[in-house]
């Protein structure tokens, strides 16, 4: 629009310069004309000059909050660059991403850098990606654009939160591979007496203590060193952005629970790989991570008929029976209280 406004003056100086024939005003409206193509070949010449990207390739960030990103920008000529301007597009998988501007001016050789704040409201893998350059002359008549390939995986992992998993003596260690001659519930050794909890088993309470103190008291088993859980992901009907990151929430706090009863956790996620196995708290965001990249779907034929699955609809199962079913609402809270896998 500007060089548009530049034109039309300057043609409206030269028919007024021409008609009452002025000479100074038809050198002005000549040497504007001028311009131009001048500014057209200063902005395609500053463009080879100007670089721009990510100073890093990858990053990781909590669900909820903002990550900083911070692009390198370089002039290799002597001309200073008043005005220069980076595109970059955020967004989750096949989401329409959202489009942002930055704007910076660079010194004759010369480096600088831009920074901005990236909200990332769910779980998974935000791509924030800067694919054009905006190189402007030193009027800022032209804007040549430049292709530029730079891009920020950034890992959204959920809240660390904990599952609080009862096992049914009944359940025996069904859903757990490891051991050819696992123990069953009864010879479980108890680690403690605690206060009875909404979703815990009424196999477990302790029955003596109850009566003794006229509150309910539950056994709260000894987690087991020789047994790995064995959880199966299961790729439902509704896979949007929104309802994976709250399967996200629930896959770890899941398996942050089954940890407490397990030596290990071993996850199945896709059928062309083989199964990640979690031991530690550590290894959850390694796992969520792995399956950021795989997308679920395709799992394996379960083996185990015992086994722990969880769907991206949100429903959670144990040796074939549905355990729990999570609600989009009210998630969070659905974790707090727990369950039995019986």
């Amino acid at each position: 629009m500007k060089k548009i406004c530049w034109a039309i003056i300057a043609l409206a100086a030269f028919y007024i310069a021409g008609a009452y024939r002025l000479t100074p005003l038809m050198i002005f409206s000549a040497a504007a004309l001028l311009i131009l193509p001048v500014m057209f070949a200063v902005s395609r010449l500053l463009r080879r000059s100007v670089s721009a990207e990510f100073k890093s390739e990858t990053g990781a960030a909590a669900v909820n909050s903002e990550y900083r990103c911070n692009i390198s920008c370089k002039n290799q000529s002597r001309l200073p660059v008043g005005r220069f301007c980076v595109r970059v597009c955020c967004g989750y998988g096949a989401d329409k991403p959202i489009k942002k501007r930055l704007y910076g001016s660079l010194e004759p050789k010369s480096s600088g850098e831009l920074s901005f704040d990236v909200y990332a409201p769910y779980c998974g893998l935000l791509k924030i990606r800067a694919d054009r350059l905006y190189v402007s002359d030193f009027l800022g008549l032209f804007s040549a654009p430049k292709c530029i390939e730079s891009e920020i995986n950034l890992a959204v992992f959920p809240r660390e939160n904990r599952m609080n998993i009862s096992l049914a003596p009944s359940f025996g260690m069904s859903g757990f591979a490891g051991s050819s001659s696992p123990r069953g519930g009864d010879d479980l050794e108890v680690k403690q007496l605690r206060e009875y909890r909404d979703g815990d088993s009424a196999k477990l309470i302790h029955r003596n203590q109850s009566a003794r103190t006229g509150t309910l008291w539950v056994k709260e088993l000894e987690k087991q060193t020789d047994f790995i859980a064995e959880l199966y992901l299961i790729s439902g009907k509704e896979t949007t952005t929104e309802r994976m990151s709250i399967f996200y929430e629930i896959l770890s706090a899941l398996v942050l629970g089954l940890l407490d009863s397990a030596s290990a956790v071993r996850v199945y996620f896709t059928a062309h790989t083989s199964a990640f196995m979690v031991s530690g708290r550590e290894q959850v965001r390694p796992l969520l991570l792995e399956i950021y990249k795989a997308e679920i779907g395709g799992v394996r034929a379960i083996k185990n008929p015992n086994a722990i699955t969880l769907s991206t609809d949100l429903e959670l199962c144990a040796g074939g029976a549905a355990v729990k079913k999570f609600t989009e609402d009210d998630y969070l809270s659905e974790l707090g209280s727990g369950c039995v896998l019986p």
